[in-house]
């Protein structure tokens, strides 16, 4: 499974047909659904709104929901891996 990494300290593992694990700059691991797709526009489908946490049932607020898409769309696009955000 492919790993993406920052200079930041955060980075993405990509789960294949089950999602992404994002890792932030303190550690925290939140889990975004998504699903690998053939598509000559993107690899990725990536379901924005599914973001939570991954050992907790604390919801994720919308403004840490935001700072995470955009950093997954930096840490994608810095590898070439094209994501569809739904």
């Amino acid at each position: 499974m492919p790993t993406f990494r920052s200079d930041r300290g955060d980075y993405l593992i990509i789960k294949g047909r089950c999602g992404l694990e994002y890792f932030d700059e303190l550690g925290i691991v939140f889990f975004i659904d998504g699903e690998m797709v053939v598509s000559k526009d993107y690899d990725f489908a990536v379901y924005a709104d599914t973001i939570n946490y991954l050992d907790s049932n604390q919801a994720v607020g919308d403004t840490i929901k935001a700072s995470i898409i955009v950093k997954v769309q930096q840490l994608c696009a810095e590898n070439n891996f094209r994501i569809q955000l739904f």
